[in-house]
């Protein structure tokens, strides 16, 4: 079993850590098909090396549901084994018996750095007792190449994740256990189940096909938005809370306040820039350089100054027909089906209240909360910036509206 032991200490008199094994010849008893089990807490590693990875060609995954099934008591801070433990713990060359020092550079707050060469590492035989072989080391780490990921597949977190619920884990649960849910590719699933298997969720295996999911919330989503009943009742709410006069104008997608700082960090600049001036010290070259650049600051500054003063002039205002509501309904209802993946995830993100996966019986509730209108959509990197306009529809305006969780069976 891994242990930590202190070596020394570092120029701060902090203790100098190191991971070793350590022989656990502790005797515990698994079921293991219905027959009793008892093996040494050493051995046990040997079988979960050894057995089910090299011999069975089980994922680590598989692997540490299997430990928590059995009860071994071998995670250190946690009740459960998790499956990246084993991995790294597969990955360590402590597994065979080798200790290597000075192997990264570290920062100023005691962190790992990145790998030093090879030729300063200091690399120790026999420094503790070796769970298992060199050779099985290497074949170990064979496996683990054949079974991961090849480049460009689809994954929780590559870049080619086209997944559209990616943005929204504080309202994506499981049902069974309350925990979120990840995406693993293809599929979304428990975040309890996926680390830690049927004993950390409690449920049997449940994967949502994503794409499948992600196709029948984005066409549930258009079928509200283009349905004259659920407009009407908007529409109706809308009015009944704001009125029938909504502002209109350019100054809903530029926030005040970052001009104002932008203007302040200007004039910064260029009082600096005079002070440099008045010194008497610069050469002629520095001098037009400068000067140049006053100039282009005084523009920006004018630039500046005017768009902040369009702040301070009446919004205009129309009267907000049905037609018109009607109309920027349908041109939500365009952008799902016409827009950039970012787009649509931020606003598939503000139509959702919650979505739930239900693994015992078989199905997925979601919850909506229409929000057609957008009047900022420059940063299509971050979702979660993007802003809803006057004409945002909240929970409260949707509530008793008639439009009850929809439900999609498996």
């Amino acid at each position: 079993m891994p242990h930590k032991i202190q070596i020394g200490v570092d120029k701060c008199n902090k203790p100098i850590e190191k991971t070793i094994w350590v022989k656990n010849d502790t005797i515990f008893t698994a079921t293991i098909n219905g027959k009793l089990v008892s093996k040494s807490m050493w051995n046990w590693g040997k079988y979960i090396f050894l057995e089910l990875r090299l011999k069975q060609g089980k994922s680590y995954n598989e692997i540490a549901e299997i430990a928590n099934e059995l009860g071994l008591p071998i995670a250190r801070n946690s009740k459960l084994v998790r499956d990246n433990t084993l991995s790294l713990q597969a990955k360590n060359e402590n597994i065979y018996g080798v200790s290597i020092y000075n192997k990264r550079y570290y920062c100023n707050n005691h962190k790992k750095g990145s790998l030093k060469p090879e030729s300063e590492w200091i690399i120790v035989e026999n420094a503790m007792p070796a769970l298992i072989t060199k050779e099985q080391y290497d074949l170990l780490q064979e496996v683990s190449k054949k079974k991961a990921r090849k480049v460009g597949s689809t994954s929780a977190n590559t870049k080619t994740n086209t997944k559209l619920l990616v943005n929204i884990p504080n309202k994506f649960f499981c049902a069974k256990c309350g925990a979120k849910i990840v995406s693993t590719g293809k599929h979304y699933v428990c975040s309890n189940y996926n680390n830690h298997g049927k004993r950390g969720c409690g449920a049997s295996s449940f994967h949502v096909n994503s794409e499948w999911l992600d196709t029948k919330i984005e066409k549930e989503i258009i079928r509200l938005m283009l349905n004259d009943k659920v407009i009407e009742t908007l529409y109706e709410q809308y009015t009944h809370k704001y009125g029938s006069k909504v502002d209109i104008g350019g100054n809903n997608d530029v926030d005040k306040s970052a001009l104002v700082k932008e203007l302040k960090k200007k004039k910064q600049e260029e009082a600096n820039l005079i002070n440099s001036i008045a010194s008497g010290k610069l050469e002629e070259a520095a001098l037009n350089a400068i000067s140049s650049r006053l100039n282009i600051l005084s523009a920006e500054t004018k630039a500046l100054e005017a768009q902040i003063n369009k702040f301070n002039k009446p919004q205009q205002s129309r009267i907000l027909t049905y037609d018109y509501f009607k109309q920027m309904c349908y041109t939500g209802s365009r952008l799902l089906t016409h827009s950039s993946l970012a787009k649509k995830r931020a606003f598939v993100e503000k139509c959702i209240e919650s979505v739930t996966l239900d693994p015992v019986r078989k199905q997925v509730n979601v919850k909506f909360n229409i929000n057609p209108f957008w009047s900022s959509m420059e940063n299509h990197n971050k979702a979660k910036k993007l802003e809803v306009s006057e004409f945002d529809t909240s929970s409260e305006m949707v509530a008793g509206a008639g439009f009850e969780p929809t439900t999609f069976g498996l």
